[in-house]
C-alpha cells in the first residue's frame, strides 16, 4: 500500500543534501581506535564484530532509515488494507490517498530528521537479517563543529564514541534486541 520508492525519494530531497564532506580523517579507522577503550570503559564486549563506522550524506542517512520505518509500518499498513476491504467501491481511492499520504509523512519525517542527526547506530529490532550499521552524519558534524566553535576531531571522537557505546550496549548484551524488539 505504501510506495516506500516515493517515501525514499521524498526523503532524499528533504535532505537537501548528497555532500560527503571530508571530515579530515578516516572514520572507520577512528572507531576500530576507540574500541579497545569504551569496551574496557563500559565492560560491554561485543559477542560479535562492531560495524565499522560510515560517513554518509544527510539524503543516504533518510534512505537508510525509510527503510528501517518501512519494516516497522508494513504491519501498520496491512491492518489498513484489512480496513479499506470494507469500504466497498472506495476502497481504492481510500488505499491510494492513504499509502501516498504515508511515504509523504515518512520521507518528510526522515528528510527533516536528516538535517539535524549527527550519528546512528543502525539496528533493526524487528529482524536479524539487517546488519547493523554505525552511521556518522559527515555534513551535519562538520556544521555542528563550526557552529559550536569546537575542534572538530575532538567533536567526531565523542559523537563517535556515542554511537560505539550504543554498538557495545546491542552487542554485548545478548537479549536487549530481541527484548526491545517484543515490546
Amino acid at each position: 500500500m505504501v510506495d516506500w520508492g516515493m517515501a525514499r525519494r521524498t526523503a532524499r530531497l528533504a535532505a537537501r543534501s548528497d555532500e560527503v564532506p571530508d571530515l579530515g580523517l578516516d572514520v572507520a579507522a577512528l572507531a576500530r581506535e576507540l574500541q579497545g577503550p569504551v569496551i574496557e570503559h563500559t565492560g560491554l564486549v561485543p559477542e560479535g564484530p562492531v560495524p565499522a563506522a560510515e560517513a554518509i550524506s544527510r539524503a543516504d542517512w533518510a534512505e537508510a532509515n525509510v527503510s528501517a520505518l518501512s519494516r516497522l509500518l508494513d504491519p501498520v499498513a496491512a491492518r489498513l488494507e484489512d480496513r479499506f476491504a470494507a469500504a466497498g467501491p472506495l476502497a481504492g481511492a481510500l488505499r491510494t490517498g492513504a499509502g501516498v499520504t504515508l511515504a509523504a509523512e515518512v520521507g518528510l519525517l526522515t528528510g527533516y530528521l536528516a538535517r539535524h542527526v549527527l550519528g546512528q547506530y543502525e539496528v533493526s529490532l524487528l529482524t536479524r537479517e539487517t546488519t547493523p550499521r554505525l552511521l556518522l552524519v559527515a555534513l551535519n558534524l562538520d556544521e555542528a563543529s563550526l557552529a559550536l566553535g569546537v575542534d572538530r576531531e575532538s567533536f567526531l571522537r565523542w559523537v563517535t564514541i556515542h554511537e560505539l557505546v550504543h554498538a557495545l550496549q546491542f552487542g554485548g548484551v545478548p537479549w536487549l534486541r530481541d527484548h526491545l524488539g517484543a515490546l
